[in-house]
């Protein structure tokens, strides 16, 4: 290898890399770190050493030359899901199916089955998700960080799916509630006052429920626990603690037509809330463009829902990239 690898490549690291290393281990990259100053040929990475099935034994940094290390697998881009997910409750899965998780999920490998509905019509490769909604127990979490402009319905979505995965639900509004009702006041007439900072979109509560919320979402990934996050921007500081802890990611990018999301910030705003208007007044100025919310490179799925049509949100498809990140 002549480049820097990238976090989420999994590297041989050999004597030919640093002469420390008589044997030979292979090695997670979670970042390269660029802001350690080293000699010319040499970069430190932090990661986590593998044993010969795959799972993080250990936590490292490395001092290496990249000329040495040996790719083993490179992180994939990536690529928006096109499952076809379809939800089956109180049935048994069709005779051709193949169960693959243990938790009522089956891949569809055979022809399409035939019987009586709603199982008429499944194909090669749909998702058949029946009653049993639990996640399974695995060592490495899978993280549903669902992102996207104010007003597109991301905390619906967000909650719909730990709702159905049965998973926490962890947000940042709701955190910056709890820290604003921490630091509230009763007044005279018994209404509990927030702090003048509270209602400031972006303000000082809002970057310590940010923190806050990455705080968390480390200590969860590290745990183990696998979970669902939303914030309007899915951050690097946030995706950086989420791979640290050797969490699979898939990033879900809610959207919706800007005369919608304009609709609902209207009806929000006359609410009455200082922060609703802030977002009205950002979004009339076209500040609050789509591209903002993108998900970073970096995650290991992305899929895109959009809530213009106001119904229901459709997560078949956010369900069934999770469960393909379980295989």
């Amino acid at each position: 290898m002549s480049q820097v690898p990238s976090p989420g490549d999994v590297i041989l690291v050999t004597r030919k890399a640093s002469v420390q290393f008589v044997e030979p281990m292979t090695f997670r990259v979670i970042k390269v770190l660029t802001e350690l100053v080293t000699y010319h040929g040499w970069v430190w990475l932090r990661g986590y050493q593998l044993d010969d099935k795959g799972r993080a034994v250990a936590s490292r940094e490395l001092f290496v030359q990249p000329a040495g290390l040996v790719t083993l697998r490179e992180r994939q881009a990536p690529q928006p899901a096109t499952l076809n997910a379809r939800r089956r409750r109180n049935m048994p899965p069709p005779a051709s199916a193949t169960r693959r998780t243990g938790i009522g999920v089956w891949w569809v490998d055979g022809p399409a089955p035939t019987g009586s509905p709603p199982t008429v019509g499944a194909r090669r490769g749909d998702v058949l998700i029946c009653q049993d909604r639990r996640m399974p127990v695995r060592e490495r979490p899978v993280v549903i960080a669902v992102c996207g402009c104010p007003g597109a319905g991301k905390t619906t979505v967000a909650s719909a799916t730990a709702g159905h995965l049965g998973i926490p639900f962890l947000t940042r509004d709701e955190i910056k509630a709890g820290l604003g009702l921490s630091s509230a006041s009763v007044g005279e007439d018994g209404r509990v006052r927030l702090d003048g900072d509270f209602h400031l979109a972006g303000g000082p509560v809002s970057l310590r429920a940010e923190a806050v919320m990455v705080d968390a979402a480390r200590l969860l990934a590290a745990s183990g626990v696998s979970f669902v996050v939303e914030s309007s921007v899915l951050s690097h500081q946030l995706l950086g603690v989420l791979l640290a802890g050797d969490a699979r990611v898939l990033a879900v990018h809610v959207v919706a037509r800007e005369a919608v999301i304009g609709r609902r910030l209207v009806a929000r705003a006359a609410g009455g809330g200082a922060v609703g208007q802030q977002l009205l007044a950002l979004f009339q100025r076209g500040e609050l463009k789509r591209s903002i919310f993108v998900p970073p490179e970096g995650v290991d799925a992305v899929v895109e829902v959009d809530t213009s049509d106001d119904a229901a949100p459709v997560i078949e498809t956010v369900v069934a990239a999770a469960v393909a990140l379980l295989g």
